[in-house]
């Protein structure tokens, strides 16, 4: 009797997860599951530093490729957790529709659920609390970014014609003008003002200039 072939879909969100253990402990457990039920795992799907806010992600559209293929025969998509599937309750409606055509079944490892209309409940329970979950992560984030920027402090990479100051006491190192380039980014910026020179004329001052 012939097993039947499924996919394994781990994500991590970020690249710095990457080098942690969370792909490999997803994927270590979703062999065990395989082994357990007997099935057969045809291919390991690894989304490394994507968010699952997205459909537009490469493993995935791999492996949605990947199942939409008859000849691979792939009766179950399976991931650990509903969150690493997607983070998006419209989305995971979508990408599971879109798995149903190919007549293939999305499992959870860590989530079963039954086909019952309860389970199917269930399961959309578990994406909104996903999506819940990253909104308010996202709030969170965007509060705290506004709260350093009202205190003067500048989080992001500084901008062009400015550096950090290293030789500041201050641990988020404020940014200063950039010796090497500000003065030249701000007399393009007047340039641009004056509305007598067109973009390109500008853009090659700056590259003249070594900017």
């Amino acid at each position: 009797m012939n097993k039947v072939k499924v996919v394994l879909y781990t994500r991590v969100s970020s690249d710095q997860q990457v080098d942690n253990t969370s792909l490999d402990q997803q994927e270590k457990i979703g062999k065990e599951y395989c082994k357990r039920k007997n099935y057969e795992l045809v291919k390991i799907f690894r989304e490394e530093g994507e968010s699952a806010k997205f459909m537009d992600r490469t493993r995935l559209k791999e492996v949605l490729g990947f199942c939409a293929k008859k000849k691979n025969d792939i009766t179950f998509f399976i991931v650990y957790k509903y969150d690493r599937f997607s983070r998006s309750l419209e989305n995971h409606v979508i990408i599971k529709a879109m798995l149903s055509k190919a007549g293939v079944k999305l499992i959870s490892i860590t989530e079963e659920v039954d086909e019952s209309p309860s389970g199917r409940l269930m399961e959309n329970i578990l994406a909104s609390f996903a999506q819940f979950d990253n909104e308010v992560r996202t709030e969170r984030f965007v509060n705290g970014m506004r709260a350093k920027l009202e205190q003067g402090f500048w989080t992001w990479k500084p901008p062009l014609g400015y550096i950090r100051d290293i030789k500041s006491p201050d641990k988020h190192k404020p940014i200063i003008p950039d010796p090497d380039s500000f003065k030249i980014i701000k007399e393009a910026w007047q340039m641009l003002l004056s509305r007598n020179y067109k973009p390109a004329e500008i853009q090659q001052y700056l590259l003249k200039r070594g900017v």
